[in-house]
């Protein structure tokens, strides 16, 4: 909590550590004199604020308070399942890792549960899948706790997950979050799971992700979702589209070159028949002709 509020917020005692670490990197006299004339004080200086810290060393004009968190958000949104008639299963809510990672263990995780239910692995092999998962990793206790049974599923499973991606940024970013990128990846890898596991095709599975954090927390491109036909539909005619124009584009390359052959041969049978004229012509004619013929060519 004290790295979030940050700031003046926190007390940060003023010790040699900024001494320490320039001087061990050499980066001392490198520094402006007034910066080394700070750190070199052999009495630390003080802050107003630095008067008023309790036993832990904290201000005492500072209150935190948690309001909510990853789990409580969870509680709210199996409620809010379990009204609509569905299962909610509360997997992990301090998820970690990058987009991709997070969409490939969330596709896993929902593929292993249909997976289980139509008996097709046990317990043992979603263990063995899960546990160093580097997004959702299960204990033994938590795939016995959410080892699905078909008829408890009621109209469906809600696989509820919590945590904070790191998204990387591209050189132009746009407005959208990492939401909206961990929709599309699920989508994509969901439609890729479902070629090496036919039997998930009969089940629909959408992913739902929100409360985003940013500039976009408060925006349209807060939240975002995603189902498997939005790569069947996508995801197809974009590699459609891809193999056509590289298609084109090698017979394109193909035609340039073969004009740039032909080209060369036109321009060389051209200096050739030239050259056999002036050749003929030079036999045949006078002197003073045959040297008019050569300027013309010339």
């Amino acid at each position: 909590m004290s790295e979030l509020s940050g700031g003046p917020c926190v007390y940060d005692p003023k010790g040699e550590k900024a001494l320490t670490i320039l001087a061990k990197y050499g980066l001392l006299s490198r520094v402006s004199l007034s910066v080394r004339e700070l750190v070199e004080e052999t009495i630390p200086w003080a802050m107003a604020a630095d008067k008023q810290l309790d036993a832990n060393k904290k201000y005492k004009f500072v209150h935190e308070y948690v309001i909510a968190c990853n789990a409580d958000a969870m509680e709210c949104m199996a409620v809010e399942s379990y009204k609509l008639g569905m299962f909610p299963v509360k997997l992990n809510s301090t998820c970690s890792g990058d987009i991709q990672e997070f969409a490939r263990e969330y596709v896993k995780m929902a593929s292993l549960m249909i997976l289980a239910v139509e008996g097709k692995i046990d317990k043992l092999e979603m263990f063995q899948e899960m546990r160093d998962s580097p997004v959702c990793p299960l204990t033994d206790e938590k795939v016995q706790e959410i080892f699905p049974a078909k008829d408890h599923w009621g109209l469906g499973l809600c696989l509820l997950l919590g945590g904070r991606p790191t998204v990387n940024l591209c050189d132009e970013p746009g407005l959208g979050g990492p939401n909206q990128e961990l929709a599309l990846y699920f989508s994509l890898y969901w439609y890729l799971r479902t070629q090496q596991y036919p039997i998930l095709r009969e089940y629909t599975v959408w992913f739902l992700g929100g409360s985003s954090y940013g500039k976009d927390g408060n925006t349209p491109a807060a939240g975002a979702y995603g189902y498997k036909s939005l790569s069947t539909d996508v995801y197809p005619e974009f590699e459609k589209a891809k193999s056509a124009f590289n298609t084109a584009h090698a017979k394109w390359w193909k035609l340039n070159e073969e004009r740039r052959f032909r080209s060369k041969i036109a321009v060389n049978l051209l200096f050739s028949s030239r050259s056999l004229e002036v050749s003929l012509i030079t036999i045949e004619l006078p002197y003073c002709e045959s040297r008019e013929i050569f300027d013309q060519f010339d």
